[in-house]
C-alpha cells in the first residue's frame, strides 16, 4: 500500500521483492527454487522473447549490433571499475558488487550469483535498488534535462 502511494512503478510486484530481499538478507527466511524449474523457466522465457521477433527486426540486427557491442563494452568496463571501487571501499565481495551493478535482469543476476557463489541476497538488493531508482528518477531527470530544452528552429 505504501509503495503504491509513493508512486513506485509496479508496486504490487516490487514491494514483495523488497520485503523478501530484506528478510532474506537478515537471515530470517530462506527459499530455494528447484534447479530444474529455474532452467525450464529461463528456456521458456527465451523462447517467448524470441517468438516476438519479426523479419524486419532481425534484418536490422547487424546495424544495431555494430553500435551496441562497442557501447556495451564501454559500459561493461565502466561498471567493472565502479564495482571494484565500491567493493574495495565498502569491503564487499567483488563478485557480488559486480553482479549487483551489472546491466541485466534481476533474475539472471541472482541466478548467476548463486552459480558463482556470490551473495545472491545482496545482488538482489542491488538490482532491485537500481531498478527502483531508475524508474523513480527517470521522469524527474527527463523533466530536468530533455523537457526543458528549447525547441530547435530550422532556418
Amino acid at each position: 500500500v505504501v509503495a503504491g502511494r509513493i508512486g513506485m512503478p509496479a508496486a504490487w510486484f516490487v514491494a514483495p521483492m523488497i520485503a523478501v530481499a530484506v528478510l532474506s538478507g537478515a537471515g530470517l527466511i530462506e527459499g530455494r527454487a528447484p534447479g530444474l524449474l529455474l532452467a525450464v523457466a529461463q528456456v521458456a522465457l527465451g523462447l517467448a522473447l524470441g517468438a516476438r521477433f519479426r523479419r524486419d527486426t532481425v534484418a536490422r540486427l547487424p546495424r544495431a549490433l555494430g553500435i551496441g557491442i562497442p557501447l556495451m563494452a564501454v559500459h561493461g568496463v565502466a561498471m567493472a571499475a565502479l564495482a571494484w571501487a565500491a567493493a574495495t571501499a565498502a569491503g564487499f565481495d567483488l563478485r557480488s558488487v559486480l553482479l549487483g551493478l551489472a546491466t541485466g535482469g534481476t533474475a539472471e543476476m541472482v541466478l548467476t550469483a548463486k552459480i558463482v557463489g556470490a551473495d545472491a541476497a545482496l545482488v538482489a538488493a542491488y538490482q532491485v535498488t537500481r531498478g527502483l531508482l531508475g524508474n523513480l528518477l527517470a521522469d524527474p531527470l527527463y523533466r530536468l534535462t530533455v523537457a526543458v530544452r528549447p525547441e530547435k528552429v530550422d532556418p
